[in-house]
């Protein structure tokens, strides 16, 4: 049995790895693609008749995959999309080290705003709740040094938690205006 954190830092390593060979460039598209997805989400579960859709399901992963799936799929579009321009920085070793740099730390950014984000989503359907995660009788991991789940690190410091209401709007503007300006 693996501790959960293990697991999520290493999901967010292996992201930032791929950031690291995809640009930096792509990967802010990716970072506006899942802050618009926690936009959408958030704004779609206050309407009176989605929360009520959602909440008449009793499954946990059903909860889960309502909130989800469009979370991966809109995701998912961000990491399709082209590459809008050339990179910005000098074409020398110092510049693609830079670069390099900057596509690493952008593509843990959006590891950790991915997995914390469907960690997140988990917790509030009721998934992780119990002491241990098992699915058909195994026990994939359990939670780090047998805290509660809504201690570990990723769920209580999830991006999804601190971008709700005006937070959120003004993130999404300084993303939008960020790509409008620099990367376009």
């Amino acid at each position: 049995m693996i501790d959960a954190t293990v697991v999520f830092w290493a999901f967010v390593m292996m992201v930032s790895f791929f950031g690291s060979n995809r640009g930096w460039i792509r990967e802010v598209i990716v970072s506006f693609s899942m802050v618009f997805a926690i936009f959408a989400i958030r704004q779609s579960f206050d309407v009176p008749a989605v929360r009520d859709f959602v909440n008449s399901f009793t499954s946990p992963v059903t909860k889960w995959s309502v909130r989800a799936i469009p979370f991966i799929l809109i995701t998912i579009f961000g990491y399709l999309g082209p590459t809008i321009t050339k990179g910005r920085f000098e074409t020398n070793l110092r510049g693609k080290f830079e670069e390099g740099i900057l596509s690493l730390l952008l593509g843990a950014l959006n590891g950790y705003l991915l997995f914390s984000s469907l960690a997140w989503f988990a917790a509030e359907a009721g998934i992780l709740g119990r002491s241990d995660f098992s699915y058909g009788g195994y026990i994939l991991f359990r939670p780090p040094d047998k805290t509660p789940w809504a201690e570990t690190f990723f769920i209580k410091y999830a991006a999804i938690a601190y971008l709700h209401g005006t937070t959120l709007v003004f993130v999404l503007i300084l993303l939008v205006l960020f790509v409008l300006v620099v990367v376009i």
